[in-house]
């Protein structure tokens, strides 16, 4: 899978941001200092959010940085590449994505992908200010946890219902609406949210049935008019729940006690979405083939083959 594929857009700026920063010094190269630099830059992104909430200062950071870096020679050169130490940094942040049971990349993993990384001029100058690895993810978690209490409002209270996937699907809905340079969250960008997880139960749902993830996602594109991916808005916490999603969830509370199920999972969510029947996110799944009666079954036998396999713990 390509970067375009896993790292969100912000994600995306900050390699664009270090590339600009390297050229700024007329380096060849785009060192762990450019990375820092970029997401410096980011300052929407949650990355540098964190920084902030951890009482640092993005100016301070960016003028050691840049005392640091002396220009490498008088012209900008003509092919500027990653150092190994940034190439590391990269795969450290999906390392991160992955062991926090994200199905993206953000601003946030590239942080903590400095900070593991362990020898460059980043991490000597995050490590310098005392900002280590583990109270920089510990403050990552609170980030997100407080972007899901506003995405989520009142739902959020009731969050120890919610399975992380879930949880996590709210702020893939939320990305995907500022995808579109929408500022509501409407059953469709939470549909699309579910689908983001392509090695979760809904993709096996989905297979068993024979439906394309892409193919869901193809026909929402279509009918809410995206075609441009860097249409994306820079607003993060205000972006609210149609009463239609916020439909759809009671019913996904509702189907929990249904099927006697512990916890609302993006499967819930799905049958809520199909249960409230009038969204694009129902219309969609309708037009799939879907039906309450046979989706519920798909979901049964899909957790009763994911419960028969051993669980193999993600660790730090």
């Amino acid at each position: 899978m390509s970067q375009s594929d896993v790292f969100t857009k912000r994600a995306r700026g900050v390699l664009i941001n270090a590339h600009s920063e390297a050229g700024r010094f007329n380096s060849d190269y785009v060192g762990t200092e450019h990375l820092l630099l970029g997401l410096i830059g980011q300052s929407d992104g949650t990355g540098a959010k964190t920084l902030v909430s951890m009482g640092f200062s993005l100016v301070r950071i960016k003028s050691d940085i840049e005392i640091l870096i002396s220009p490498a020679r008088s012209h900008a050169p003509d092919l500027v590449s990653l150092t190994e130490r940034s190439t590391v940094v990269l795969e450290l942040a999906i390392q991160e994505s992955s062991q926090m049971k994200h199905f993206y990349v953000g601003t946030e993993h590239l942080l903590l992908g400095l900070l593991r990384e362990g020898e460059g001029v980043a991490f000597s100058e995050l490590e310098l200010l005392g900002i280590t690895l583990e109270n920089t993810r510990q403050a990552v978690i609170r980030q997100l946890r407080d972007l899901r209490a506003h995405l989520m409002g009142p739902y959020f209270y009731e969050s120890g219902k919610f399975s992380e996937s879930s949880q996590n699907a709210f702020v893939l809905a939320q990305k995907e609406a500022h995808r579109v340079a929408q500022s509501y969250i409407g059953t469709e960008h939470l549909l699309l949210g579910i689908l983001r997880d392509e090695n979760g139960l809904i993709a096996t749902v989905l297979r068993a049935k024979g439906t394309p993830l892409a193919q869901i996602r193809s026909a929402i594109d279509f009918i809410i008019g995206s075609d441009d991916a860097d249409r994306e808005v820079s607003v993060v916490y205000d972006t609210p729940l149609t009463p239609r999603s916020k439909k759809a969830i009671e019913l996904a509370f509702d189907e929990v006690g249904r099927l006697s199920h512990d916890l609302i999972g993006p499967e819930h969510l799905l049958l809520g979405l199909l249960r409230e029947g009038e969204g694009i996110a129902a219309g969609v799944l309708a037009s799939m083939g879907f039906s309450l009666e046979n989706l519920r079954e798909l979901i049964l036998d899909a957790r009763r083959v994911a419960s028969s396999r051993p669980i193999t713990p993600l660790g730090y």
